[in-house]
């Protein structure tokens, strides 16, 4: 299955090379317990929650590596 910044996060992280990029980049991100609350929302909207403090570079390379995989 193809997956893309706009994939639910769940299936990014499910997806070893997609978890492997949010490990490298937001080390924790993948086991937060909160986590299975976002499993079903977009990973473009979990990032761009303001409360999250992801800052737009950050987002912008996460973006970038995820989009690349399935291309």
């Amino acid at each position: 299955m193809a997956i893309t910044f706009d994939s639910p996060t769940g299936d990014v992280i499910d997806d070893p090379r997609g978890k492997a990029i949010l490990d490298e980049l937001i080390p924790g991100m993948t086991t937060n317990p909160s986590i299975g609350l976002g499993r079903p929302i977009p990973l473009r909207a979990i990032m761009s929650f303001p409360q999250n403090g992801f800052s737009p570079e950050l987002q912008a390379e996460v973006e970038r590596r995820i989009n690349e995989l399935d291309q």
